[in-house]
């Protein structure tokens, strides 16, 4: 858990459908037309947190709906390379936010190779710490000032989770939903901002 706190003295003191192009195997032999009707990518939801990994795979259908055994998938990125990396087996690496387009090729000897195209949409991880500006340490009855809290994945990604506030003593400092902290009398309270279980 990472804690934030602010000190105010008399106050408060606050302790994946793309269209990316992807190359055709070179020199790849023209071979009769497939029998795949259409390949179906593992996970449906393709989500996955950055920094984190997800494996992929795939089965290969034909016109019925029947499941082609002996298919061999092929797996590659088909751009956007600051979002992440995929192998050939399917393991997908995220790097930072946004959408990876990916490609697989379905392979079946003496046939012609069948592509499908998908994107991987990477997005922050869980809430780690929370960020609060402006830092004052005090403030005369009365006073108010606005506070900002910024969440942030371990990795530092940006959030946009609602920030809870919470004052140790309203007598002393009161603080409202969206951070506004009014100094009412002489003491000291703590001013905690939190998301989950995260403070």
């Amino acid at each position: 858990m990472s804690i934030r706190s602010i000190s105010l003295a008399l106050a408060l003191a606050a302790p994946l459908g793309i269209s990316a192009q992807q190359p055709q195997p070179a020199n790849a032999p023209a071979g009769a037309p497939s029998r795949i009707a259409r390949i179906i990518v593992s996970p449906v939801q393709r989500v996955v947190n950055a920094g984190d990994t997800l494996r992929l795979s795939a089965e290969a259908r034909d016109a019925d709906n029947n499941v082609i055994p002996g298919v061999q998938f092929r797996f590659s990125g088909a751009g956007a390379r600051f979002e992440g990396t995929v192998d050939a087996s399917g393991l997908l690496t995220s790097g930072s936010t946004g959408t990876m387009p990916v490609a697989v090729v379905a392979i079946i000897p003496g046939e012609q190779p069948k592509v499908e195209r998908f994107e991987v949409k990477m997005v922050p991880g869980p809430a780690a710490r929370i960020a609060i500006t402006p830092a004052p340490s005090k403030l005369a009855p009365g006073q108010r000032i606005r506070l900002t809290g910024e969440v942030y994945s371990k990795i530092d990604d940006r959030r946009g989770d609602r920030v809870t506030w919470r004052s140790s003593a309203p007598a002393v400092v009161r603080v409202n939903e969206v951070g506004l902290v009014t100094a009412v009398a002489a003491g000291r309270a703590t001013i905690t901002a939190s998301v989950g279980s995260v403070q």
